[in-house]
């Protein structure tokens, strides 16, 4: 989905429409397009940054955006690397997991 489609989902559902949660969960799709930005925060790790960053408030928006985008909400970035690995080249992974590293989440995968 794109932010306008998960705006709509969340005022539809929620009643606001969470703009700054849709920022802070795609913030990486610049770096690394496509699935590879979702190993990054698309996660059960990734809602817990949005509730630390924005509030309680904020988790189901978070919670949402997630299920819209992947179906379900893995618990950590390897699970979430394990439904799209086939469609994440390499050097993206390598960024993924400099990414992943400064965040201080663990790697979707061990360094190649």
């Amino acid at each position: 989905m794109n932010k306008a489609q998960h705006i709509a989902a969340t005022r539809k559902a929620l009643g606001a429409d969470f703009a700054e949660v849709h920022d802070f969960l795609d913030q990486f799709w610049g770096e690394v397009p496509s699935l590879g930005h979702r190993i990054i925060l698309h996660h059960a790790l990734g809602v817990e940054l949005v509730v630390a960053r924005f509030g309680e408030e904020a988790r189901p928006a978070a919670e949402l955006h997630i299920r819209d985008d992947m179906e379900v909400i893995q618990p950590t970035p390897q699970a979430v690397y394990q439904l799209v690995q086939v469609m994440v080249h390499p050097h993206r992974l390598a960024q993924v997991n400099a990414i992943l590293h400064e965040l201080g989440l663990p790697l979707a995968s061990p360094p190649l």
